[in-house]
């Protein structure tokens, strides 16, 4: 099992596919030279896929097979359906058991009855029509479509004549084995679906098309089988885009409150007003020039408010200060923007150049943190364009003269710090190279991590024994792990993968190649509050032999496998 990660200069899909054929080219010829016997190398192209939607199909075996496969068909109608991946699911086979006195008395042998069941089960092209200038596929009806048919099937004997398949044989389904994979929902065996979406899409709405999809088909089809989904990403994106505008709404109130407070109600309502609407025009803006709508561009919203406002501040004061002195509104607007258009317009030319090294920056980070720069320039951008043409204009129809709130405390306290700054300067001094020193204890003793954990309510619990252990003792482990976690009140649910990795339901998780000793569970939990708790008292658990265990919650970021890789 190997990890190959492409350098981050390599950006474009069509420049990702070259280097991945590169890879595959590489593997075909380094096959030619492998000793006699080795496996195949396949290069998984799909390692990346996220399946944002995962299923739970629980009941009898039968029944969750029945199930999987017809709802399955149904997904795939679902046009922004990229690609639907089985879960713990061995899949199923036909054994058909010859009589031997009856096989004997036919005629036949072995080889003639498989000769003539292969024959039977081909499946043929049916070519395609030409209907007035539309090309219309044929699909013949040919092969075995169930054990039933293949009961029926008429085989040729020697002696002339025909006899059913079912006269001389047993024939009968069952799943797969050995099994090598197993998926568990609240400590019951089930089968999954992983459901891959195409990308550039609007997940929201895939999310509440699946949904509607999964609902339909187990209220009519599902039979014995119960159908639900244990983890949708739609719903988390969702929630999360809708806390952070709320977050955007409130930080916009917050600061109209804080301009109507300390500069009047027609200076600070002017102020405010054009928050929403220079907002509103920078996300515009990005999506035009095709960035998406996501948490990280929301956050960058609300992180320039702060910074979209001064300009528009300057520029209102200027208007109202110069109204306060009797030159008419006309007037005042039109040599506020002369006087500052363009010391504003050096001061965010310098505000956006803080930002160009964050917006040049290549790498696997940098594909995370692009919108952050992105949508800050994009606002100070707006800001400046807005605060020169748009802000003049309503100032000079909305102001009027004595506009500005005085605060009597404000002469005392500015004459306290110009004295401070000219007479003080030791004391000045003194303060600056202790806030020096606090900032420097604090960058040392306050915890430093670039991506903050995922705000989810899931852990993902990896059971690890060494190489060589059956897959019946690692289902053993699983199983009671699953007792103490039901017993747990912090936790709402739980899905375990025995032999596999959990299904990539989110972004960045690591997949381990499948193998028996090797168990992963996705835990549900009440609150990212109780997550710690959980994660000590899941580590101390003791299992049979003593497995490893490590408990892991959702990170933000590239994929990391470890802390330190050597």
């Amino acid at each position: 099992f190997f990890r190959i990660e492409l350098k981050g200069s390599v950006a474009s899909d069509a420049a990702i596919t070259r280097e991945w054929d590169d890879v595959d080219a590489a593997l075909r010829r380094a096959e030619a030279h492998f000793p006699q016997g080795v496996i195949k190398p396949e290069l998984n192209r799909k390692a990346m896929d996220q399946e944002a939607i995962i299923i739970a199909i629980t009941g009898s075996e039968s029944a969750r097979h029945r199930a999987m496969v017809d709802l399955e068909k149904e997904v795939y109608k679902l046009r922004d359906v990229a690609a639907v991946t089985n879960i713990g699911d061995p899949g199923r086979q036909v054994t058909v058991a010859l009589r031997r006195e009856r096989l004997a008395a036919s005629g036949l042998n072995a080889a003639q009855v498989l000769g003539q069941i292969q024959l039977a089960n081909q499946r043929l092209g049916g070519g395609s029509l030409d209907e007035k200038g539309q090309k219309i596929n044929l699909k013949p009806v040919n092969g075995l479509d169930s054990v039933a048919e293949l009961k029926s099937l008429y085989l040729a004997v020697p002696r002339g004549g025909s006899i059913p398949l079912a006269q001389i044989a047993n024939v009968s389904e069952a799943p797969v084995t050995p099994v090598t994979e197993e998926m568990r929902w609240q400590g019951q065996p089930a089968s999954g679906l992983g459901v891959v979406p195409r990308a550039d899409i609007d997940l929201v709405k895939f999310g509440r098309a699946m949904s509607t999809t999964v609902i339909a088909f187990a209220q009519k089809n599902a039979g014995d089988a119960k159908i639900e989904i244990i983890n949708s990403q739609p719903d988390f994106v969702s929630a999360r885009l809708r806390e952070l505008a709320i977050s955007l709404v409130e930080s916009m109130l917050i600061l109209g409150a804080m301009m109507v407070l300390t500069m009047g109600t027609r200076v600070g309502l002017l102020v405010a007003v054009m928050l929403p609407v220079i907002s509103l025009i920078a996300l515009a803006l990005n999506t035009i020039a095709g960035g998406v709508l996501h948490q990280i561009s929301i956050a960058a919203v609300v992180m320039s408010l702060g910074m979209l406002i001064d300009n528009v501040i300057v520029v209102t004061e200027s208007v109202q200060e110069q109204i306060d002195r009797g030159i008419s509104a006309k007037e005042a607007a039109s040599h506020t923007v002369s006087q500052f258009s363009v010391p504003l317009l050096s001061s965010t030319l310098t505000t956006i150049a803080s930002f160009l090294p964050m917006l040049l920056a290549k790498g696997t980070t940098a594909e995370f943190t692009f919108a952050i720069p992105a949508i800050a320039i994009t606002t100070l951008s707006v800001s400046w364009v807005a605060a020169v043409f748009l802000t003049p204009a309503l100032a000079a129809w909305g102001l009027k003269p004595g506009g500005v709130r005085e605060w009597k405390f404000l002469p005392s306290l500015s004459n306290w710090v110009a004295e401070t700054a000219l007479r003080k300067t030791r004391r000045l001094w003194l303060g600056i190279a202790g806030l020096l020193v606090v900032a420097t204890l604090s960058a040392i003793t306050i915890g430093q991590k670039f991506f903050p954990s995922a705000d989810r309510d899931q852990l993902v619990v990896e059971i690890l024994y060494p190489e060589g252990v059956a897959f019946s003792k690692t289902r053993a482990a699983v199983t009671e792990l699953e007792a103490r976690l039901s017993a747990d009140d912090k936790v709402l649910a739980h899905a375990a993968f025995v032999g596999r990795s959990t299904p990539r339901f989110y972004y960045n998780l690591n997949q381990s190649p499948n193998a028996p000793h090797l168990a992963q569970v996705l835990v549900m939990t009440k609150g990212v509050k109780y997550h710690k708790q959980l994660m000590r008292t899941i580590s101390a658990l003791v299992l049979p032999d003593n497995p490893r265990i490590i408990v892991r919650s959702l990170e933000q970021g590239p994929p990391v496998p470890a802390p330190v890789e050597i």
